[in-house]
């Protein structure tokens, strides 16, 4: 395992209007890694089970005073944190901001 840049993080509105970031190219492995870190970061909890259909699609809920957003990865977009608000987009600004710091493992 080697460390590496985290891909650039793109900011966008999804179909229904709201914030969204999407990180291209993150396996579904480092999912369950990239919420815990997110989570800690942000003080989030989760507000929901994880929620997949157990082939190219999961998701999970998350609160915290800043703002509620959906963290999820699917086969077409990657890794995606959407703000469930308008007044949650800052939060999900900030965290975009943050995965432009971050190192993932990848193998090698």
């Amino acid at each position: 395992m080697t460390e590496c840049r985290m891909p650039t993080p793109t900011v966008s509105r999804d179909a229904s209007g709201r914030l969204a970031v999407e990180v291209f190219d993150i396996p579904i492995e480092l999912f369950p890694s990239m919420c815990r870190e997110i989570a800690m970061a942000f003080e989030l909890s989760r507000d929901c089970n994880l929620v997949t259909n157990g082939v190219d699609v999961v998701f999970m809920d998350f609160n915290s005073e800043a703002g509620s957003i959906e963290m999820a990865w699917d086969n077409w977009s990657g890794f995606i944190v959407t703000a469930k608000s308008r007044e949650s987009e800052p939060l999900v600004q900030r965290i975009s901001e943050w995965l432009m710091d971050r190192e993932i493992q990848a193998d090698k």
